[in-house]
């Protein structure tokens, strides 16, 4: 599969509108003292976004799968970059907040598991520049 997306500056500091196959888009900025508006995510915010999502995604739809009864899933991810240019992400934490009632950890941990080894492209992709970690933590409700 081919893929296409395109990044149009607006002609406003650094803001950039990218859009993409899908025909969805977002805002893209840098803050004012870079010379942008602060209108949107920095493109290596929406990098993040990306991880979350697509690991998400697959933790949501795995999890269903299983018949696992959750409420709530939250990505936390902390992340250290390069102190020099190119400013790339040297690490990349991701912590999995699953919200239920006696959520099957042993389930949880294969849906996220095959997340992160073999669906995920972005984890993927991600880990071949920098280790990409992870760990789950359940809340009761």
């Amino acid at each position: 599969m081919a893929a296409q997306a395109k990044a149009r500056w607006t002609g406003q500091g650094l803001q950039f509108i990218a859009s993409s196959w899908s025909n969805h888009g977002l805002t893209m900025d840098a803050s004012e003292k870079v010379g942008g508006t602060d209108t949107g995510p920095r493109p290596m915010e929406v990098l993040l976004f990306s991880l979350a999502g697509c690991t998400g995604m697959d933790v949501v739809s795995l999890l269903k799968k299983m018949h696992v009864d959750f409420t709530g899933l939250e990505i936390n991810i902390q992340a250290e970059m390069a102190d020099k240019h190119p400013k790339v992400y040297t690490r990349i934490d991701l912590e999995y907040v699953v919200t239920g009632h006696n959520i099957d950890k042993i389930k949880l941990k294969k849906a996220i598991d095959l997340s992160q080894k073999k669906y995920c492209p972005v984890s993927e992709m991600l880990r071949k520049h920098c280790p990409v970690n992870y760990l789950y933590r359940t809340v009761e409700t």
